[in-house]
């Protein structure tokens, strides 16, 4: 009976339409850690959906806002430097931020998430590769 079970739930699991989030890359800055995911697991040249969470050092969904968060590549050679801004609004649960950015090119990017919480303002900065 148990095996029926446990293959019940795997074929369950494989066959759900559920868009889970994968985390690129997480920073704690003072009380706060900002994580920021993509339904990709990773992000890449094009169009990105993505979802920025905060919480505190513990988990715990934390009351913030975020007012910006831009992709950054600095200028190299001849190629100009390049920036994604995202537009984020409000996910489902607190503490969290969901958006579309569209990443110019494959690469290292620099992220920064700037955000408020009850301690005033903050940067989140996070270097990711786009594939």
């Amino acid at each position: 009976m148990f095996r029926h079970l446990a293959l019940g739930v795997v074929l369950t699991l494989a066959w759900a339409p559920v868009a889970w989030a994968g985390v690129i890359k997480s920073q704690t800055t003072g009380t706060s850690k900002v994580t920021l995911s993509s339904t990709e697991n990773y992000i890449v040249a094009g169009n990105n959906d993505i979802t920025v969470t905060i919480t505190d050092t513990k988990g715990k969904p934390k009351k913030a806002t975020v007012s910006s968060l831009s992709f950054n590549m600095p200028a190299m050679g001849t190629m100009a430097a390049m920036k994604s801004t995202a537009e984020l609004k409000p996910g489902k649960n607190p503490g969290e931020y969901t958006g579309k950015v569209n990443v110019g090119m494959t690469g290292s990017w620099k992220v920064v998430i700037a955000y408020k919480d009850e301690r005033g303002n903050h940067r989140a900065n996070m270097q990711i590769v786009a594939r």
